[in-house]
């Protein structure tokens, strides 16, 4: 990991699961190499299996808090 600063990991957007961040099974290296890393709602834990994928932990993080802005409204899908 760098030195990149990830202030929390938000709830899941789509089914509202609190995510542990320290847990090994929301976000981990999809390779050896640790060139993708996948972060994700986990089923096991009650959740509903979304997930996203980056090029290292911090940018999976990152589009795991990501929340889109609707084009029309302004608003974002922040249900959660």
């Amino acid at each position: 990991m760098t030195d990149m600063v990830i202030e929390g990991v938000k709830p899941c957007p789509f089914c509202g699961q609190i995510i542990d961040e320290t847990d090994g099974d929301f976000c981990y290296p999809m390779d050896r190499n640790k060139l993708i890393w996948r972060a994700g709602c986990i089923e096991s834990a009650g959740g509903c299996g979304a997930e996203v994928f980056g090029e290292s932990w911090e940018e999976a993080i990152k589009k795991w808090n990501t929340r889109v802005e609707h084009f029309n409204t302004g608003k974002t899908n922040e249900k959660y």
